[in-house]
């Protein structure tokens, strides 16, 4: 960060340069130019938007990147903190059933909001399994929502400047809770004992590239999300969101764009 040097002289707001215009890019920029920072936002695609971008042939739109939305109250943030609402711009829907998953010996399982329809799934393929899942694992809402909100505003909104300030006595409870000394599928393991369904409450780590074998039983928070905030997908391609933030941004905020960087 630095001061900038424009015709009219010199700059007195302090200068920021953010690296990529994806959505998180665009979001770091948003909230530097509401805080007062002269702000550049540096990227080598031809237009913004990162990994969320989009091939349009014949008419037909296709998502290069992701296609559906976990946590949407991120996305809703980011047009919250310069004043604007992301209903403005685009429409969410709801995938629900979220997926169907099909196994081996021809069952299968929809994973949907409706508790009656995944208490009469469960409990089909496992007797008392959907007692154990509401209470052991985090589609219990209580519990998954007091770990996710309490990590997100104690650990993953907060800057570290030391091992003292990450250890403390609150993120320690927290690492506790959040089991992360454990695996995820030996956790689900003692959830349910049927290996379908072990394996259809596991197999989410894989989104990020992670063996269920290998990741913590943090991951289980995946499952929360998935259940009580839903998985949505936007009208038009997750595309049409990043779009509507570059918009934003520049009718809103002074931001400077430097795209064709590579």
């Amino acid at each position: 960060m630095g001061s900038d040097v424009e015709a009219g002289g010199r700059d007195a707001r302090p200068h920021a340069v953010v690296v990529g215009a994806g959505f998180g890019g665009m979001s770091a920029a948003a909230r530097l130019a509401c805080c007062g920072y002269n702000v550049t936002c540096v990227e080598k695609h031809a237009t913004p938007g990162g990994r969320c971008t989009e091939i349009v042939r014949e008419g037909h739109r296709f998502d290069v990147g992701p296609s559906i939305i976990l946590v949407p109250s991120a996305y809703f943030e980011a047009f919250a903190s310069i004043g604007d609402d992301l209903n403005n711009h685009v429409e969410l829907m709801r995938v629900d059933p979220t997926y169907t998953i099909r196994f081996y010996d021809g069952t299968k399982l929809e994973l949907t909001g409706d508790l009656q329809r995944m208490e009469t799934q469960l409990e089909s393929m496992e007797t008392g399994s959907f007692k154990r899942w509401g209470e052991e694992t985090c589609a219990d809402i209580s519990y998954g929502h007091d770990n996710l909100h309490m990590t997100l505003e104690n650990i993953a909104h907060r800057n570290f400047y030391s091992l003292f300030e990450f250890f403390s006595p609150l993120n320690a409870f927290l690492l506790h809770k959040l089991k992360v000394l454990r695996k995820h599928y030996n956790y689900i393991s003692q959830v349910f004992k049927d290996s379908r369904l072990r394996s259809a409450f596991s197999f989410q780590d894989m989104y990020i590239g992670v063996s269920p074998y290998d990741a913590p039983a943090t991951f289980s928070l995946l499952q929360y999300t998935e259940f009580c905030d839903g998985v949505w997908y936007c009208r038009g391609g997750l595309y049409k969101i990043s779009q509507a933030l570059a918009k934003v941004l520049q009718s809103r905020v002074t931001c400077v764009w430097k795209l064709n960087m590579s």
